[in-house]
């Protein structure tokens, strides 16, 4: 058993805060602000190493997202090691001429809504990414948002489906949970098609 539920079962949580980092120097900075931070908050940290996406002394705020990438096609949200993977399946596709923004969205509660809200705007198609259930997670926390303002975007949700996960080879599971490289980028290259 993999622990892929906790992200929709703390949100829930009355005045929770949920951070997921993506890499060693966010998760050094985003413990020091949560240790500042007024009121109960839960770090979930990756069991395997993860490539370095900021530097050092990179800054961050807790319920702030982070801009890795401006796009003009789809803007996508990930987090965790999520980000990682996605960086990645984003330079895919702009090889291909899809132009994909990708933002950190490192708390999941609570959301950065101004954020959500101004590209929103701009983007009729988010993706977000996740490595937890679907059920109650980060994408289905920005569709409820999404359709209590009332907004038109189309959100499609790429996470991991709602059976438990056996342990094993991190590269391996993902390919089978579609949420490696290759089945994330044919993914939102297809629902780029279809804008």
């Amino acid at each position: 058993h993999q622990c892929v539920e906790d992200m929709g079962i703390l949100r829930t949580i009355p005045g929770m805060t949920v951070i997921m980092p993506a890499d060693y120097h966010s998760a050094r900075r985003l413990i020091r602000a949560a240790a500042d931070y007024k009121g109960a908050v839960y770090l979930r940290f990756t069991r395997d190493a993860v490539d370095n996406i900021y530097g050092e002394e990179e800054a961050f705020e807790i319920g702030k997202a982070k801009c890795l990438k401006t796009g003009k096609d789809i803007t996508v949200f990930a987090n965790g090691d999520t980000v990682s993977i996605a960086m990645k399946a984003i330079k895919a596709l702009e090889e291909e001429g899809i132009n994909a923004g990708l933002y950190d969205m490192h708390t999941i509660k609570p959301l950065d809504t101004e954020m959500l809200d101004h590209l929103t705007e701009q983007h009729k198609l988010i993706v977000t990414i996740e490595e937890n259930v679907r059920s109650g997670g980060f994408g289905e926390h920005v569709t409820e948002y999404l359709m209590r303002t009332g907004s038109d975007a189309r959100v499609q949700i790429l996470a991991l489906p709602d059976e438990y996960i056996e342990h094993g080879n991190v590269e391996v599971l993902r390919q089978e949970t579609g949420l490696d490289v290759e089945t994330m980028t044919a993914k939102i290259r297809k629902l780029y098609e279809t804008l």
